[in-house]
């Protein structure tokens, strides 16, 4: 993977997110993850705090959901994180949830082994 990769593949993710297609967002989110998305540059960003958001998507797709419930409160206090917040205040509920894109499902406490009755 290259560093443009990762940054693509979240940038891919936000712009989903913005859109309103959390679907597809989250899958963008989980090839993402699957190729280790990590923000590497922020040159290329229109909006400086658009940063903030990017990096809390890379720690979601890491599976830091702490990091990733910072980054989207951090972003959700700048002046760009005011703009259409109903995407990514329910990423971040999502997130707080356990709930996240990449985030490992519950499993059901083990019970006794069962084998076969003789």
């Amino acid at each position: 993977m290259t560093a443009l990769a990762g940054d693509v593949a979240l940038s891919l993710a936000l712009a989903l997110d913005r859109s309103g297609d959390r679907l597809q967002a989250d899958a963008a989110l989980v090839a993402a993850a699957q190729i280790g998305a990590r923000l590497t540059s922020k040159a290329y960003l229109a909006a400086s705090d658009d940063a903030l958001a990017l990096e809390a998507l890379s720690r979601e797709a890491a599976g830091d959901e702490a990091g990733a419930i910072k980054g989207w409160t951090a972003f959700l206090a700048t002046p760009a994180g005011q703009e259409g917040t109903a995407p990514r205040r329910a990423r971040l509920d999502a997130l707080r949830r356990g709930r996240g894109a990449v985030s490992t499902p519950s499993r059901p406490a083990a019970g006794p082994a069962k084998g076969p009755r003789r």
